[in-house]
């Protein structure tokens, strides 16, 4: 009677967190059986991967998939381009990359007596905006909530991605109505792909983006040349999506790019939003910049998936409605893991009924 072998089930713990952690890759690459350690593979499979990777691979019954995977991430995958050719003929290897994300507040009021202030925040915006710019993306992802101009209360949309060859702004708060390009196939593809992860995106096209995408768009992508795709994070709808599903959505984007995309395509990530304010409430007009700065803490410092924790109850209480954009931000934290970053700018604007803030992640964009 043959025994069942335990399944590795702590090199495929491994393997999994190598598909979303480069700086693991390289730590594997250094030093492969400190990892292995780490990630509590037992002592004898450890000396089999250190004797043969590719061997012990096999003889542990891992996945082809995961093999594949594994090998890869050592740098010991030895493929004939020939042999290649066969399997990707007329296909481009799959490699996208996210290389560059920010957030930012993405409403303007009158700056009278708060010249110095509204500069500042303006200031802010298109140095987010320059640095966007200079990651070079091909494509750039807006996630935003609409302020009933598309999606009324008759019919409400809790998550939607936007698919057109262009996009005119609806105008208001002074936004020009200048057309911009959008990208109908990145647009259809993430619809199809987030499908796969559970998510039901609703797939819109007649809509004419309000203040929450444009007016930040029109700082940001400088000459309205980059390809825009709207994510909708519809926070205005009761019950409003929640930070943690918007978390999860900004993961799936993330594999999203990184799986399915072709090579070297470039994507920039923008949330725009929040911070606290409190609209048609008896709290309005107050700003909470205790709150405000607390949690842009938490996203610079790479706690951005703390984010995913903030409940309802808790956003309405301490950053008003509005706060619920927030939302956005949490998905923008989700497409960029434990990444690091800086406050760009934040300014407790009481004279617009808001807290206004960016910021701005730090990623590898080689």
């Amino acid at each position: 009677m043959s025994v069942r072998r335990r399944p590795p089930v702590e090199l495929h713990r491994l393997i999994s967190a190598l598909v979303h952690r480069p700086e693991l890759v390289a730590r594997l690459r250094e030093a492969p059986d400190e990892v292995h350690e780490a990630f509590g593979i037992p002592a004898d499979q450890r000396k089999q991967l250190q004797a043969d990777p590719a061997k012990a691979l096999r003889d542990l019954d891992v996945h082809p998939n995961l093999q594949f995977k594994y090998l890869g991430a050592r740098g010991l995958l030895k493929l004939a381009r020939r042999r290649l050719r066969r399997f990707f003929k007329n296909k481009v290897l799959a490699m996208g990359k996210i290389v560059s994300a920010a957030a930012t507040s993405h409403t303007f009021g009158v700056a009278d007596g708060v010249e110095a202030q509204a500069q500042r925040i303006f200031d802010g915006i298109d140095r987010i905006g320059q640095a966007i710019q200079a990651s070079r993306p091909d494509v750039i992802l807006i996630a935003t909530s609409d302020h009933l101009v598309n999606f009324s209360l008759d019919f409400q949309i809790p998550l939607a991605v936007g698919i057109s060859d262009d996009w005119c702004p609806y105008g208001d708060l002074g936004v020009p109505r200048q057309s911009f390009p959008g990208h109908r196939e990145f647009a259809t593809e993430l619809v199809a792909f987030a499908a796969r992860k559970h998510f039901d995106l609703a797939a819109v096209e007649n809509v004419k983006p309000d203040h929450g995408l444009a007016m930040p768009n029109a700082i940001i992508n400088r000459g309205l040349n980059v390809p825009v795709v709207p994510i909708y994070i519809n926070t205005v709808m009761t019950p409003a999506p929640t930070c943690a599903r918007s978390f999860a959505l900004g993961k799936a984007v993330r594999e999203f790019v990184e799986t399915a995309r072709p090579a070297n395509e470039r994507v920039a990530i923008l949330a725009t939003g929040g911070l606290s304010h409190w609209i048609c409430l008896p709290d309005s007009g107050r700003v909470n910049a205790e709150w405000d700065r607390a949690l842009i803490e938490r996203v610079v410092s790479g706690r951005g998936a703390e984010l995913a924790e903030l409940s309802f109850d808790a956003i309405m209480k301490d950053g008003g409605n509005g706060g619920l954009e927030m939302a956005t931000w949490a998905f923008m934290a989700g497409t960029t893991g434990d990444s690091v970053g800086e406050r760009v700018y934040y300014e407790e604007m009481t004279a617009w009924w808001t807290g206004m803030g960016g910021v701005l992640m730090h990623l590898d964009a080689a």
